[in-house]
C-alpha cells in the first residue's frame, strides 16, 4: 500500500523541486 504511493509522490516532489529554481 505505502510502498505503491512512496514512489508516487516522490517522482512528483522532485519534478516540483526541479521546476522550481
Amino acid at each position: 500500500m505505502a510502498n505503491s504511493n512512496l514512489p508516487n509522490r516522490i517522482i512528483k516532489e522532485t519534478q516540483r523541486l526541479l521546476s522550481e529554481p
